[in-house]
């Protein structure tokens, strides 16, 4: 997979508006976590590449925790080393699974992309607001 990922680095951008969406909750004190199934080999390379890490707060992979962000165990050790206020959260995946489990963890405020693979066409049926630039969810970000 690490192979693959090194071989793919040409594809890895930022989704039109996240860097600027970022920058926004950063100068707000907005505290961001990013979530993934990725593995650390993996967020490192894509990390060399967009400098994401920086961007945040904190980079949590499911690796860490022994359990993919689909089940139940991922949100009860992220909470534990993460405290937040779950009803003012706001979790962004494209992934109904995870949304689901986000949405059964007790996030207050789940969205999903509408369109995952900028080369594809987007979803219209996904089960939760879902939306294309982060601009429809922050107005305030310039791109």
């Amino acid at each position: 997979i690490v192979a693959i990922h090194r071989q793919a680095t040409r594809l890895l951008r930022y989704r039109l508006g996240a860097a600027a969406f970022l920058g926004w909750l950063r100068a707000q004190g907005i505290k961001t976590v990013i979530a993934t199934n990725a593995h650390r080999e993996s967020i490192a390379i894509k990390d060399a590449h967009t400098q994401i890490c920086a961007a945040v707060d904190h980079v949590v992979s499911s690796h860490d925790f022994g359990a993919p962000k689909e089940s139940a165990h991922f949100w009860q050790a992220l909470f534990q080393q993460h405290a937040h206020t779950p009803e003012t959260c706001v979790f962004v995946d494209d992934n109904e699974p995870v949304l689901e489990a986000a949405h059964r963890s007790g996030i207050g405020h789940v969205l999903g992309i509408n369109a995952p693979d900028s080369q594809r066409p987007g979803r219209t049926d996904m089960a939760y607001p879902h939306f294309d630039h982060f601009q429809e969810i922050c107005p305030a970000i310039a791109t």
